[in-house]
């Protein structure tokens, strides 16, 4: 994903225990936390997860050799069973997309064959998983019964990550070139409840991240002059909208914790190779810059810890000061890309 703190959008979400308290063993791991990298090998054509334990060591590696699945993206928080994500043939211009449901305790998997072209983004709600689709659509798989259940077409394209809270669903949309909009959706009808015009904003609209009963987004304009962008705040309760200037125009992904906003920009001004954070304070909206050695691939957070992953390593960064807690250098092969990561949390 992508998201409240506890209920991720991405991602794909991440977490390596901070405290020593042991819990029983589970399959083929040690006690504790467990982290999953996601990666697809060019050469071999099939996607694998690196499992790494506590200390950062691998303990296992899975291979996911289902026909026609191909590279593994946009990972969900899991469910007291199991995780979910897309499969995406992007080798074959033919290949369908699927929704792969991954015991966590026993690591076996399942192709689940929706019957839906171009998926774009899942979110897992308890006994439902919502999921973006065929340009326009928005669809609702019940888990227990196994099928979609619901699905609507919008008047425009879906872009994006979206969220889901106990009432609504909250999701991008943008017309051709020319306007952008924020939807609001009834959870349990699916129905359209209100479209808000948000194309003063931005043409685009990268993240979305949700926080103590408001919506941030980042926009990015590319046809704009301005050097700079905006970030995108909605207030749920009093549906008005207020927006911060940032001294960049390529933000694209965003987290809060307590009072600080945290955006990535795309490439740093002399080095696209090198991306940079943007560090807010939301009542005094000062702002601090720190520039990575990296491109971001996936930039999330659990509780008091930023995760940010890229081809070569996963940083760990403590929320409250932007302090580097811990580097895990990733053994993933020279021929593969990073695609996502999962917690397994036993």
């Amino acid at each position: 994903m992508r998201y409240a703190i506890y209920k991720l959008i991405f991602i794909v979400a991440i977490f390596l225990s901070l405290l020593s308290c042991e819990s029983s063993h589970v399959s083929n791991f040690n006690s504790g936390y467990y982290v999953g990298v996601i990666s697809f090998n060019k050469t071999k054509k099939v996607s694998f997860i690196n499992q790494y334990n506590e200390d950062g060591k691998e303990t296992n590696k899975i291979k996911f050799s289902i026909e026609g699945m191909g590279y593994l993206d946009d990972f969900i928080p899991s469910d007291e069973d199991n995780f979910y994500v897309k499969s995406s043939n992007i080798l074959s211009r033919n290949g369908k997309n699927y929704l792969i449901e991954v015991d966590k305790f026993t690591n076996r998997y399942s192709k689940i064959d929706l019957n839906l072209e171009d998926i774009y983004k899942i979110f897992n709600d308890d006994d439902y998983i919502y999921i973006t689709h065929s340009i326009n659509k928005l669809s609702r798989y019940d888990k227990d019964r196994g099928r979609i259940i619901d699905t609507v077409k919008l008047d425009d394209y879906i872009v994006n990550k979206f969220y889901v809270d106990e009432s609504k669903i909250y999701l991008f949309s943008r017309r051709g070139k020319e306007r952008s909009f924020l939807n609001i959706l009834d959870k349990e009808t699916l129905e359209l409840i209100k479209n808000f015009d948000i194309t003063h904003f931005g043409l685009y609209q990268n993240d979305i991240f949700y926080d103590n009963g408001k919506i941030y987004f980042t926009n990015y304009d590319v046809s704009s002059n301005s050097g700079s962008g905006k970030i995108g705040i909605y207030n749920i309760e009093t549906q008005k909208f207020t927006y911060i200037n940032v001294n960049s125009k390529n933000l694209d992904k965003i987290l809060v914790y307590n009072d600080k906003m945290y955006v990535t920009i795309k490439g740093d001004e002399e080095d696209i190779l090198k991306d940079a954070i943007i560090i807010i304070d939301k009542n005094s909206l000062k702002s601090q810059k720190k520039t990575l050695d990296y491109n971001v691939r996936l930039f999330d957070i659990i509780d008091d810890k930023i995760f940010i992953l890229s081809d070569k390593y996963l940083d760990i960064y403590d929320a409250d000061d932007f302090s580097l807690y811990k580097r895990i250098k990733l053994s993933i092969d020279s021929d593969s890309v990073v695609s996502g990561i999962i917690v397994y949390d036993f």
